[in-house]
């Protein structure tokens, strides 16, 4: 199981979650949800840093999408921070699935966090 820990800098209208350990899909699909269709500030970094998401399947991504799209959700900006191939890789899978499905997340996947930050206009 993974830890989060989340960081909300409301002058910046920024939330930073923390994953620390190898993440599983249950738990990033609730962590979606809870960021999605729950209180959270417009402009998000999943930062991935001292985590993993290599226990993430290509299915697990998939379905993990699907539900997403399902959901009502506010606008959100979100950029996923992952420094291992691995971790920036599913990323971009992950970003590049909500894109074909249209699920209106506007995400993108960075290196490091000041990059994150430049790209949700906070750097």
């Amino acid at each position: 199981m993974a830890g989060i820990g989340k960081h909300i800098d409301t002058e910046k209208n920024l939330t930073i979650y923390e994953l620390q350990g190898e993440i599983s899909v249950d738990e990033l699909l609730k962590l979606n949800e809870k960021v999605l269709t729950g209180y959270a500030t417009s402009n998000i970094i999943f930062d991935v840093m001292d985590g993993s998401l290599k226990k993430i399947t290509k299915d697990g991504l998939e379905n993990n999408v699907l539900k997403i799209r399902a959901e009502k959700r506010k606008e959100r900006k979100i950029a996923i921070v992952g420094k291992k191939d691995v971790d920036f890789g599913m990323g971009r899978m992950y970003a590049a699935y909500l894109k074909i499905e249209n699920a209106g997340v506007n995400i993108d996947v960075f290196r490091t966090r000041s990059e994150a930050l430049k790209w949700l206009g906070l750097g």
